[in-house]
């Protein structure tokens, strides 16, 4: 007689999830595709409409600076979540600390920078502004 497989519990850990899966959920992927409609609702409603590729790369900055801060969220959060949500990607060991918040740095790093070349140090200035009232959102809301 087969017997059907014990669900997944404390004496019988789930299978581990591949690290496209793992990091899909860290970053949230279904919610990126909200964030560059802000910039553009903005750039589209002082500019007249007329379309323009600076608005185009700040809005890729400012999803490459959103996935930094979600990061770093879940990065301060990673005792928090031990503890509530064991089965997010951080406490499970899905992917370590050091990994995320490399990820972290890097990913809010790659959206600011481009600010400068944008618009020299006043685009550096306002990308390393919203850079950083973001990272204090996330770290602030953790």
């Amino acid at each position: 007689m087969n017997t059907p497989p014990l669900p997944p519990g404390p004496e019988t850990p789930a299978e581990k999830p591949s690290l496209w899966v793992t990091w899909g959920r860290l970053l949230r992927l279904p919610n990126l595709f909200t964030v560059p409609g802000d910039a553009a609702a903005g750039y589209f409603l002082g500019a007249g409409g007329a379309f323009a590729w600076p608005m185009a790369l700040a809005g890729a900055c400012l999803v490459l600076v959103y996935m930094g801060g979600l990061l770093m969220n879940d990065w301060y959060d990673r005792e928090v979540d031990a503890r509530e949500r064991p089965g997010r990607p951080l406490p499970s060991g899905a992917v370590s600390a050091d990994a995320v918040l490399f990820a972290a740095v890097l990913l809010t790093l790659a959206g600011v920078v481009p600010g400068f070349f944008m618009a020299a140090l006043p685009g550096l200035a306002e990308a390393t502004a919203c850079a950083a009232a973001r990272q204090a959102a996330e770290i602030a809301a953790g």
